[in-house]
């Protein structure tokens, strides 16, 4: 099978074929990649049957070269991928001391291709979280807790080594085409050694949002315990009911669906507690709550009668003498329904109960579970047991109203917390505000400063703006020029405010006295003077501009014409003012 995660390099995984230990284990599919390793399904050809194999590899860290050899990247220490190998073998020693049947079995350990494996149980079916996924739709109460009862029986051993499985959740239940529950992936548990320090394959607390208690998410390690894998079973009892992923918030607000009794409701609550010293301190706590509750509720309703679905499924098939010597308590069983087309596990959790023996079963079972050593003694303290059990009942009643007064208690100086908060944070607003509106005030106040300048400086700059007046003119008409016969203008003109700046006057001629303008378009002709530097403020020029009579033709057509003089700052190219009209009229060639 090949990979399909976009994430997973091919070329980082072992072929399918590769053989493994002199030919003992062979790849037969890539099953999926972690942080700490790659997991396939190999043949252990020894006896044919399907196990997990899961190789050390660390993501980002390793490579492969020759499609079987792992070589360390060269930026990391190789200390420090041997710290990480050596956490990856405890993981597989932690586990090969578990034998219960709702745990995997760890078969093998050895190092090859540079690298570490480990062979384990292959689960042939799917998680409780790949089946909500692909059914879009949470379990039944009667499904869950035919869950609980057998992921309690895991935990109770898994907790009897002193082990804590820290990542208990949907994607880590596996249940198998017998409907038999099994909890895997042991990569963030923690173990109490020898010396009494934790061992783990992790130097820190990893935890999955919503599944994980507060001790937990703040890396507290002296306060995790079993506790800590309760309120990740709590956490996903609801998850199971509901379809909704926990959030770390009081768990008696927590919605469930109608069906969900309230003994359910109460029990979730209870291993959710947010004080880990109010959750059960035990599977047994949990045991007890569980048996005690089903032995009430066994003496006020009559036996359960087999229904039709029973028969058909023929669940009663076996001997109850069998049964009552493999285990004396309620038996339930699940029915799956395989997939014929698709090979998909269908999972139609049936819970159903069915009860055996007499009334002595039941006081069997409670014996069992206070551990009285004889029938005589069970007589003897029947009445005492049935106080000690009210007694606790009361205790665990007493601790839930402890809860949940502390919680609201919690609940209520939070409110208190996020009212002042909210106060302090309309202060700062408008503060903030008030911040704002000043600087806006003075951003305001700025531009009219500005503009006030701007405006000074245009008014001042006015004040200095260049002017010309003209004076003394007279026109000459038909004055000899180099055998030419021209057009003189005689003029006097003072400059003002041009000091420094070169000038010109220039001579328009016009034909149209209404066609007034600075260009010859054929309706004027103009002559210009040569530079002028004005050398102070008020300056006086005196001169004379003319054109030459044949110069006129292409005003021709009137004997009328026009004269004014222009001024112009050739320095800003600025044209500064004209003079007054003149007219004359030509008499000649």
């Amino acid at each position: 099978m090949m990979n399909n995660d976009p994430q997973i390099d091919q070329a980082s995984l072992l072929p399918v074929g590769t053989l493994l230990q002199g030919g003992k284990y062979r790849v037969e599919k890539y099953l999926s990649s972690g942080n700490f390793g790659n997991t396939y399904v190999v043949t252990d050809m020894s006896t044919g049957q399907l196990r997990a194999m899961k190789e050390f590899f660390l993501r980002g860290y390793c490579y492969r070269t020759n499609m079987r050899q792992v070589t360390m990247s060269p930026a990391v220490a190789p200390d420090r991928i041997n710290v990480q190998r050596e956490k990856f073998k405890k993981e597989a020693h932690r586990m090969y001391g578990l034998r219960g049947e709702h745990v995997v079995h760890i078969y093998d350990l050895f190092d090859e291709n540079n690298t570490t494996y480990y062979v384990m149980d292959y689960v042939e079916g799917e998680s409780l979280a790949s089946y909500m996924e692909h059914t879009g739709k949470p379990l039944t109460e009667e499904q869950t807790l035919y869950i609980l009862d057998q992921v309690l029986d895991a935990l109770d051993e898994v907790h009897s080594k002193q082990i804590w499985h820290l990542d208990l959740k949907p994607d880590n239940i596996m249940i198998d085409r017998q409907g038999k529950v099994v909890i895997i992936d042991f990569g963030a548990s923690k173990q109490i050694g020898a010396s009494g320090k934790y061992t783990g394959t992790t130097g820190v607390l990893c935890y999955t949002p919503g599944f994980a208690p507060l001790e937990q998410m703040s890396q507290d390690m002296s306060s995790i315990g079993p506790w800590t894998d309760i309120y990740a079973l709590g956490a996903t009892l609801y998850n199971l009911l509901t379809n909704i992923t926990p959030t770390m918030q009081s768990p008696e607000t927590l919605r469930y669906p109608n069906t969900v009794s309230k003994k359910t409701r109460d029990l979730i609550t209870w291993m959710m507690s947010i004080e880990r010293q109010k959750r059960p301190q035990s599977i047994a706590a949990i045991r007890g709550y569980l048996n005690y509750n089903t032995a009430q509720a066994q003496q006020q309703r009559p036996p359960i009668k087999q229904t039709a679905i029973n028969q058909a499924v023929n669940l009663n098939g076996g001997d109850d003498d069998d049964d009552d010597e493999e285990r004396r308590s309620t038996k339930r069983k699940w029915i799956i329904a395989g997939g014929v087309g698709g090979g998909l596990i269908a999972l139609l959790l049936i819970i159903l109960l069915v009860t055996s023996g007499s009334k002595k079963d039941d006081v069997y079972d409670w014996d069992n579970y206070l551990e009285v050593d004889s029938v005589a003694e069970e007589v003897a303290y029947d009445y005492d047991y049935e106080e000690q059990a009210r007694q606790e009942q009361e205790a665990m009643e007493q601790a839930y109203r402890d809860s949940i007064e502390f919680m609201r208690q919690m609940e209520e100086q939070a409110l208190a917390e996020a009212e002042q908060a909210r106060i302090e944070a309309e202060e700062r607003a408008a503060e903030a505000e008030e911040r704002a509106a000043q600087a806006e005030r003075e951003r305001q106040a700025e531009r009219e400063r500005q503009a006030a300048q701007q405006q000074a400086a245009q008014r001042q700059a006015e004040v200095k703006k260049a002017t010309v007046s003209f004076s003394n003119m007279s026109l000459e008409h038909n004055v000899n020029n180099n055998d030419r016969k021209m057009l003189k203008c005689n003029f006097k003109c003072v400059f003002n405010n041009i000091s420094g700046h070169k000038a010109k006057v220039y001579m328009y001629i016009y034909r149209d006295k209404t066609t007034i303008h600075k260009k010859s378009d054929g309706t004027s002709v103009y002559f210009a003077s040569s530079v002028i530097d004005c050398t102070s403020d008020s300056y006086s020029y005196s001169g004379w501009l003319g054109i030459y009579n044949d110069s006129l033709y292409p005003l021709s057509g009137s004997n009328t014409y026009y004269v004014c003089l222009w001024a112009k700052d050739e320095t800003t190219g600025e044209w500064i003012d004209s003079s007054t009209m003149l007219d004359f009229t030509m008499t000649g060639n």
